[in-house]
């Protein structure tokens, strides 16, 4: 091991092999008997101090290096977050463990390759790597959110890009920290929809009572309800004398369009099982795919054999009709969106 204290080698031998094997053992400097002046040994023995602080703090540095890049590598290594650094040439230059879980890749496989040649969607490449240079160019940090399609489906991001500068003063690396909001984005999506829905209703409820005839009530409800719920086909029926139904208005594909009295289909409740327990219950009624039930079919209005949805409209606290809505999908109305219609239906009343 190398001394504590700066050595400088004294000997009678002027031997050039002996001096390399004392400055290989430590040794900071090899003065020769006869030759030395004062001079010369002052300037030798201050060196030797001097060689010996600048190897000391180097090792202390080099020491502190590895100490801060092990903890480094703990810290990245156990964080949720997707944490890589790549080069001005945007190939990765180092990714946590983390990614294999949201792209199924192992981090080496990221190594030396940019996203464009790790497949990274194009509708995400571009917004990604423009950041990425422009964090560059600036050496300013920037924040991005990304909608990235991962093995457990869409995971929202929140990804901070961090310039990393070398001893020119220019970034030289880009330190990404990708986070995941995608719980809290939905939260806040949910809580965007649902003040959307109550405007919605609200203008809905507006509309609904500012006329008094029934077929312009009728057409509104469909125009409302189309906003909020999405369908292929809709019609509104109403209760003409004891159980039996005429279709007053009806959505084509294109537009709701209002039937004249002498268009409107007719037909008896009873003739069709679910629609008479609609009415008989008041309750709605959701077949989430019509080829379940192939014994059934849509009264009177073509539709797509999908899904489909009835919903009781009311008039003075009794049932006076339904809406019936079709989406060409199975599987294509939610409960929450059954509600929405009730909701709505329940301001035609």
């Amino acid at each position: 091991a190398a001394p504590r204290v700066p050595l400088v080698v004294v000997t009678g031998l002027d031997n050039e092999a002996l001096a390399v094997e004392a400055l290989k053992a430590g040794a900071e400097d090899f003065l020769v008997k006869g030759q030395i002046e004062t001079r010369s040994l002052q300037r030798a023995l201050v060196h030797a101090v001097e060689r010996k602080a600048l190897r000391e703090a180097l090792v202390e540095e080099e020491a502190e290096s590895k100490v801060a890049a092990r903890l480094f590598r703990t810290l990245v290594e156990n964080l949720p977050d997707v944490i890589s650094r790549l080069n001005p040439d945007l190939h990765f230059l180092y990714m946590s463990p983390s990614v294999q879980a949201v792209t199924g890749l192992r981090p080496e496989e990221f190594l030396g390759k940019t996203s464009r040649e790790l497949g990274m969607p194009a509708d995400l490449l571009d917004t990604w790597e423009t950041a990425l240079r422009r964090v560059l160019s600036s050496g300013n940090a920037e924040r991005l959110e990304l909608a990235f399609p991962a093995l457990q489906g869409t995971v929202q991001f929140d990804c901070r890009l961090v310039p990393e500068f070398g001893d020119a003063g220019a970034p030289h690396s880009v330190l990404t920290v990708a986070r995941d909001v995608t719980e809290r984005w939905n939260a806040l999506e949910a809580e965007r929809r649902a003040r959307s829905v109550a405007e919605e209703l609200r203008e809905a409820t507006i509309e609904l009572t500012r006329s008094l005839d029934r077929e312009v009530v009728l057409v509104t409800l469909l125009d409302r309800l189309r906003q909020l719920v999405p369908f292929d086909r809709a019609s509104v029926m109403l209760i003409e004398e004891a159980t039996r139904l005429s279709v007053r208005a009806v959505f084509d594909g294109n537009r709701v369009v209002p039937l004249p009295a002498e268009k409107r289909p007719e037909f008896e409740a009873s003739d069709h099982p679910i629609v008479h327990g609609i009415l008989t219950s008041g309750a709605a009624v959701l077949i989430p795919d019509l080829s379940l039930h192939p014994e059934w079919k849509l009264p009177t209005v073509a539709a797509p054999a999908g899904s489909w949805m009835g919903v009781p409209l009311f008039a003075r606290g009794n049932v006076a009709g339904l809406v019936a809505l079709g989406k060409v999908e199975a599987d294509a109305f939610s409960e929450d969106q059954v509600r929405l219609a009730e909701t709505m239906s329940s301001q035609a009343s």
